[in-house]
């Protein structure tokens, strides 16, 4: 039994149980008189366990892992009545629900859940219940990073308690308190942005008077507080000569505003200016952008303000759509980009050393280049880029990028470590906040305008094999000429642990990539493997996954690597094995709950043993040689790697060749050689092994 609730004249029960007093049927939940153990005719008959019940009136919401109740479609909460039949009311919930809170009409759950009516929804949700006029699904959307196990309501707090380690975006073990959704005040249309103090909230966009205080602000409206608990207006104000404030940055006790103004609190700022959060009043920091300019956005980074917009000029020197400040000495610094046209830039992020600007077009707003990825200090462009997205922000070493959906990026690489195809969504306005690994908060154009969604777990593993390696990345012409299996190699050899096995690849992977162009980006399979935090000889789960050719991996299926059961937020550590390569490992558990981005190519990751890779232009490569896959590269003795090699080629003449798909094939050219005049560092020849290391002809940095 997991839930109990008891009014004056009933007792609902929750558990996991198919019968009461060992004779009567009731699927797992069931009502009995306070005074009696005889089970009342009431009788919903969930299909899973029930793990929370919640009473709202004479109504029994209650909550769990089932997704049938009175042989009715109901995903993990359902609502009856006093007589036991099922309402009407039925939500989307796409993973368990362990507790439930009824408070001021309003029902609160927690849970394993990520999405409610396919709204993200991270593990806390809130519904008003039926017939008291608010939204069914509120816009209450707290998160936490791990399993919300129970939930209180008192006064004007909600707690939470569970297994988490985050909540709300802040570091909190266990449990957690987070307020009611704040009520803002009509200020008008088209808010872009919501920015919080320590005491108040600065509220941006085309504003209105507030009706409760209309004396307050005046024509033209500025830019003004609000309570961020109760949403009432603060006494705080600033006029300026324009309605048009389009973004907000706080330092201290400073708050920096943009956009169409050219004086503000009396003072003559042209459209950006520093405002005293204590006393409303104009600071003397004065850096004015062009008399025609217009900023969209601006980004605080320590002592540096960054700016994007419609921007010809900051503080009288030349700049294009994007500059930037040093706040404490108001000097332009050395950011400067070389637009071809001058138009606008509509967002601004910084993550890992690098600027992310999305939304630029030109003066006529037909797109010029969707997103630009800058050196933040100089301004030169990234070794890589982004496009096809319309707002960008960061997150400590991560940025996201929004569409029809969202796409979680590494800063240093752009590589893509996880996404969500949102239908229906359209990212015209803004992503505007990033509270942890998997939660954002965006603003949209369409009804639902605040969408507070969240990324499943995932793993994303990036790694480069020595063989095929050259110029950066790996060369894939065994691939190409379709010697690559569809089938995995490792299902075989019976290594696989867990689920994994059988790993079968579409049969378009000759011709078709990652993102549906023309043409393979495929290498080769590599077997990934989740071991024990606490003995790390123990596989615990492991699949064959597909090595394109930047060196991440994906499932035979295109996917993100799946969290493994049994703990998907644990830690393990991570293995990545090849036909004949030697193996890599982390050198400590990873925590999976942040969904890790693990870079073996990058030197400066950590991994297990001594010289467990050789350096290969600057990036971490694994050794190549390994043909018996047996964690050992031996050229000559008993299990040598040589012998196969001769044997596939015919054993007596080293000039022969073999075509196709062989373990024996070290660089992966589809061709096994051992001699002749085509070969390079890292082939197949004879000579790879016999410059090996002594330590890997002994196996002492294999994964086994």
């Amino acid at each position: 039994m997991y839930s109990i609730v008891a009014t004056p004249t009933v007792v609902y029960v929750g558990g996991a149980f198919t019968l009461v007093n060992l004779l009567t049927a009731r699927n797992r939940i069931a009502a009995f008189p306070p005074t009696s153990n005889t089970p009342q005719a009431w009788n919903p008959n969930a299909n899973g366990t029930v793990r929370t019940i919640a009473l709202s009136g004479t109504d029994v919401f209650f909550g769990g892992d089932f997704n049938m109740v009175s042989a009715t479609a109901r995903n993990h909460i359902a609502l009856v009545n006093a007589s036991g039949v099922l309402q009407s009311w039925s939500r989307e919930l796409n993973g368990d629900v362990f507790c439930l809170a009824v408070a001021n009409n309003t029902l609160y759950a927690g849970g394993d859940f990520t999405l409610v009516d396919g709204l993200g929804r991270q593990r806390l949700a809130a519904f008003g219940v039926p017939s008291s006029g608010l939204p069914t699904v509120t816009d209450w959307s707290p998160a936490t990073e791990s399993t919300v196990l129970c939930i209180a309501a008192q006064g004007g707090a909600r707690f939470a308690g569970g297994v988490f380690q985050r909540g709300g975006g802040l570091s909190r073990r266990n449990i957690v308190a987070f307020d009611p959704p704040p009520v803002c005040p009509p200020h008008g249309h088209h808010k872009r942005t919501m920015r919080f103090t320590h005491w108040s909230v600065q509220a941006q966009g085309l504003s209105s008077p507030v009706a409760s205080q209309p004396a307050r602000r005046h024509q033209p409206y500025g830019p003004c507080g609000d309570d961020p608990v109760s949403g009432d207006a603060l006494p705080w104000s600033v006029a300026l000569d324009t309605i048009h404030v389009t973004d907000l940055a706080v330092k201290g006790d400073t708050l920096f505003v943009c956009g169409a103004f050219r004086s503000i609190g009396g003072q003559t700022r042209e459209h950006l200016a520093a405002l005293s959060i204590t006393s409303a009043a104009a600071l003397p920091w004065n850096v004015p952008l062009g008399a025609a300019d217009e900023p969209m956005d601006i980004l605080l980074d320590n002592d540096t303000l960054f700016v994007c917009g419609h921007i010809t000029s900051i503080g009288g020197q030349p700049r294009k759509r994007v500059g930037s400040i040093k706040v404490s000495t108001a000097t332009v610094l050395t950011l400067a980009v070389d637009f071809v046209n001058a138009g606008s830039a509509w967002q601004l992020a910084k993550a890992g050393g690098r600027l992310f600007i999305s939304g630029l077009n030109d003066d006529l707003g037909f797109p010029v280049n969707a997103n630009l990825v800058l050196d933040a200090i100089t301004g030169a462009a990234a070794p890589y880029s982004i496009s096809g997205y319309q707002c960008v922000t960061a997150h400590e070493d991560r940025f996201y990028v929004a569409d029809q959906g969202h796409v979680v990026c590494d800063a240093r690489t752009g590589i893509a470590l996880a996404s969500r195809f949102v239908p229906d969504f359209f990212a015209l306005d803004t992503i505007r906040h990033a509270t942890g690994i998997h939660s954002l908060w965006v603003t949209t154009s369409v009804p639902q305008t605040r969408l507070y969604t969240c990324m499943h777990p995932c793993n994303t593993i990036r790694v480069m094999l020595d063989g095929p390696f050259l110029n950066g990345a790996m060369e894939n012409p065994c691939a190409m000429q379709r010697y690559f299996r569809l089938s995995s190699p490792y299902t075989a050899l019976a290594v696989h642990s867990g689920n994994g096995g059988g790993e079968v690849a579409p049969a378009n992977i000759h011709t078709l990539s990652l993102d549906g162009s023309a043409g393979t980006e495929v290498v080769d399979w590599v077997l990934v493997e989740y071991r024990d935090p606490l003995d790390p000889a123990n596989i615990v789960s492991s699949l064959s996954g597909l090595l394109l050719r930047n060196g991440t991996i994906r499932t035979s299926n295109w996917e993100q690597l799946p969290s493994f059961s049994p703990n998907p937020n644990g830690s393990y550590y991570v293995a990545v094995r090849h036909r004949n390569h030697l193996g890599v490992m982390t050198a400590q558990p990873v925590d999976f709950s942040r969904s890790p981005f693990i870079d073996f190519s990058l030197p400066a990751t950590p991994v297990y043993g001594n010289n467990a890779r050789k350096t290969s232009s600057g990036v971490g490569t694994l050794w190549c040689g390994d043909v018996n896959f047996d964690g050992t590269i031996k050229y000559t003795g008993s299990t040598n790697d040589r012998d196969p090699l001769l044997v596939r080629i015919g054993g007596s003449v080293p000039t022969n060749t073999a075509n196709g798909y062989h373990n024996e094939d070290v660089n992966m050219d589809g061709l096994v050689k051992y001699t002749g005049s085509t070969q390079r560092p890292g082939s197949d020849p004879g000579e790879h092994w016999r410059k090996c290391p002594d330590q890997y002809q002994s196996g002492s940095v294999a994964v086994t």
